[in-house]
């Protein structure tokens, strides 16, 4: 089929303006439709990365990659779209460098390029990934999505927050490396502190028997404070983070059973008659 025939016989219908809507409505669903397949193409030669790759693949790399990929794909797609619904009503020659220049000016490019920018610079540094958690100015959370123009997290609370890739400057990636994990409790004044002491000693050193993937203890510290309803004492190890909230849970529950067993009484503050704490 001759495609210069075929637009010649369909451009006197298209000079009118209900004839360039419609025009545009298809370059449109055209152009979404595409985007969809390539998603989709993207998603399953991702898949296909992790299965076959026989050496270790980073499957939040692969995540946050995928998910780039699939933001680059959406912009161009979409600019080329609209680049061309405009040549549908201003003609081939209508979009001079001036107009595209003022256009973009006027919809704020500087601070899409500035987004865009330190997307690329976010993956090419790999300041961090998909599923990893970082603290962004006064935000903190999971990074569940990553595109060129923004980053999205999702804190503790299941809160959603959107915050774009230019406004992101200074990042504490918190999931790499190790991290330390700790439990102070207060024992109450009058109890051995001799005895609560050799019993926190016991906890950490059976604790390492049974948890494996250690990097530093835990052990026992030592006295960190002391009050009038008691003295507090400390144990710490640390761990990889992905750990962190585990181990932590799990040595509080060793060490509050473990003093349950020996009758030591750990320190709390009284509530007077009426319920407010003085």
């Amino acid at each position: 089929m001759n495609l210069e025939l075929l637009w010649k016989g369909l451009k006197p219908g298209l000079t009118d303006l209900p004839g360039k809507l419609i025009a545009s409505v298809l370059v449109f669903l055209a152009v979404t439709l595409l985007i969809k397949i390539l998603h989709l193409v993207v998603e399953r030669t991702m898949k296909m990365k992790l299965i076959r790759n026989d050496k270790y693949v980073d499957p939040y790399r692969v995540k946050t990659i995928q998910s780039l990929l699939r933001s680059l794909i959406s912009y161009a797609l979409y600019l080329f779209a609209a680049l061309y619904v405009l040549t549908i009503f201003t003609g081939p020659m209508g979009i001079t460098l001036a107009s595209v220049g003022g256009i973009a000016l006027g919809f704020g490019a500087q601070s899409f390029i500035k987004d865009i920018f330190n997307g690329v610079s976010i993956l090419l540094e790999d300041k961090f990934k998909v599923g990893e958690f970082i603290s962004v100015s006064t935000r903190q959370g999971y990074v569940e999505a990553m595109g060129l123009r923004t980053t999205v997290l999702r804190d503790f609370n299941g809160d959603l927050h959107i915050i774009p890739n230019g406004n992101i400057e200074e990042v504490t990636n918190v999931s790499r490396g190790n991290r330390r994990f700790l439990v102070e409790v207060t024992i109450a004044s009058g109890e051995s502190l001799k005895k609560a002491e050799e019993v926190l000693k016991q906890v950490a050193a059976d604790f390492r028997k049974t948890h494996d993937q250690l990097l530093d203890g835990p052990a026992y510290v030592g006295i960190v404070s002391i009050r009038d309803i008691g003295s507090t004492l400390r144990v710490q190890g640390r761990t990889q983070y992905a750990k962190y909230w585990d181990y932590e849970n799990d040595l509080r529950r060793d060490i509050l059973s473990a003093l349950e067993q020996e009758h030591i009484r750990t320190g709390y503050w009284p509530i007077p008659q009426g319920g407010i704490v003085q």
